[in-house]
């Protein structure tokens, strides 16, 4: 018979679940056309991306995070910016409120994925930064491209770490 049918309708959610021990890559592309960075830990997606979006530069995985809730961790939540393409990305739950319940321009796309609020083991900072003529965030878990947004780009304002990923599995 058909696997397809019963797997979708019930036994997908066993045996397709992520893991809760295993981190997995978070790819990071560059938009030419918003000069923003976009982020996402679906293979499916990160492929649909590199070939169906010209605008969008790949440049390969950025950190890692677990795809579902794993034990210290927490959700980071994605939004679209209806008006400018750019996404938004918080694993603050009272952020995440605010933006659905003040900013109607932005669309929420769910759990991007799981990181944690406080180093754990392992885990270095995701530095965030605003810039407020575009009214865009910049993410990077790279201190020395942190710090070079720092002293070569005026225009972005350091916000701190906004939650931990990893640099490695």
């Amino acid at each position: 018979g058909r696997f397809d049918l019963p797997f979708n309708t019930a036994l997908q959610q066993w045996l397709n679940a992520p893991s809760t021990t295993v981190r997995t890559p978070i790819y990071r592309f560059f938009n030419t056309r918003t000069g923003t960075h976009f982020y996402t830990l679906s293979v499916a997606e990160r492929d649909l991306v590199i070939t169906k979006l010209r605008e969008y530069s790949y440049e390969g995985p950025a950190f890692f995070a677990f795809a579902a809730a794993a034990p210290g961790t927490s959700p980071v939540h994605r939004f679209l910016n209806t008006r400018t393409g750019a996404h938004f990305y918080t694993i603050s739950d009272q952020e995440r409120a605010q933006v659905l319940a003040t900013l109607p321009g932005y669309q929420y796309e769910g759990v991007a994925w799981y990181a944690s609020t406080s180093q754990a083991a392992g885990s270095t900072p995701m530095f965030r930064f605003f810039q407020t003529k575009t009214q865009t965030h910049f993410y990077t878990i790279n201190a020395g491209e942190r710090d070079s947004v720092q002293q070569n780009l005026r225009v972005y304002s350091y916000e701190g770490a906004a939650y931990f990923g990893w640099t490695s599995l």
